[in-house]
């Protein structure tokens, strides 16, 4: 009987040890896979800012390249001295035998012939 004590005791023993082992490897496989999903979830906050960045920078680079087209276009119409001459106009400047006449909108409109008959 002692004998048979001895291999329930061993089995016993195995048995605890085995659960041992097995608590032991899932608490480390469950330490590896929360600090798996953190980093994870960390890198793809990361990503978003990225991304984020990304896009504000692009549209930055396109009004750049906007303002670009604008100013090279500008330079070219500014060879044409009509163009030149138009513009010095509406800053009131003149040429030499020129007069330059400044009438103001009062922003009131012109009352037609047929407002006036209907009136009477």
């Amino acid at each position: 009987m002692s004998n048979f004590r001895v291999i329930r005791n061993r089995k016993s023993h195995r048995r605890k040890t085995a659960l041992r082992r097995f608590v032991t490897v899932s608490i480390i496989l469950g330490i590896f896979v929360f600090l798996g999903t953190t980093m994870y979830r960390n890198r793809l906050v990361d990503l978003n800012e990225a991304e984020e960045q990304l896009a504000h920078y692009e549209a930055l680079l396109l009004d750049a390249r906007l303002r670009q087209g604008y100013y090279l276009n500008e330079i070219v119409r500014l060879g044409d001295e009509d163009y030149v001459l138009m513009l010095a106009r509406q800053h009131m400047m003149a040429l030499p035998d020129e007069t330059i006449f400044m009438i103001e909108d009062l922003g009131r409109n012109p009352i037609s012939v047929d407002e006036t008959i209907d009136e009477d």
